[in-house]
């Protein structure tokens, strides 16, 4: 299972500081800005996508999880019944 715990910090900062920070992070300036502005949006994009698929991965973990205890449980009881 992947721990996002340890990234939580530097989502956080960079959703907090995001228009502070967005002309720090890239190298070199166009006279709009719209270059960095487009990717600024696709990193923050790409950062939730990943902590959406974690937690949908976490989430899927739990399930398999509940689900062989299930199998387990099951398995002894017919243990049981053969012996």
């Amino acid at each position: 299972m992947i721990d996002t715990d340890k990234y939580e910090p530097f989502f956080e900062f960079l959703t907090k500081h995001a228009p502070s920070t967005k002309k720090k992070i890239y190298v070199g300036e166009t006279s709009s800005g719209r270059v960095q502005d487009e990717l600024w949006d696709i990193a923050m994009s790409s950062l939730i996508e990943v902590k959406r698929l974690c937690e949908e991965v976490n989430t899927l973990n739990e399930i398999i999880d509940t689900e062989r205890k299930k199998v387990y449980d099951i398995a002894q009881k017919l243990l049981e019944v053969i012996e």
